[in-house]
């Protein structure tokens, strides 16, 4: 029996949100936070949470307060930067 994919967390998806509207890649993050390009990856999957002292590391990156990457809906997240985050 197959374990189906579990969909990812609201931090993951705020993250990648974050960092598609600022259009940045997975390696520019990286680069910014002293990390290698797949854990932002990891991140961003949900396959495994930041620490809390990464979470105000990339909130610094993305310009926002960790709060929002932490709590707010990855919908109401997009919105507030005008646009379809996803967008590349």
């Amino acid at each position: 029996m197959c374990e189906q994919p579990r969909p990812p967390l609201p931090l993951a998806r705020n993250l990648e949100s974050a960092r598609r509207a600022r259009r940045l890649t997975l390696r520019e993050v990286a680069r910014r936070v002293g990390r290698c390009w797949r854990s932002i990856h990891n991140w961003e999957s949900g396959a495994v949470e930041p620490s809390l002292a990464m979470v105000l590391r990339l909130a610094d990156v993305y310009r926002v307060r960790a709060e929002r990457l932490l709590f707010e809906p990855s919908a109401d997240f997009r919105a507030s930067f005008g646009g379809d985050a996803h967008a590349d």
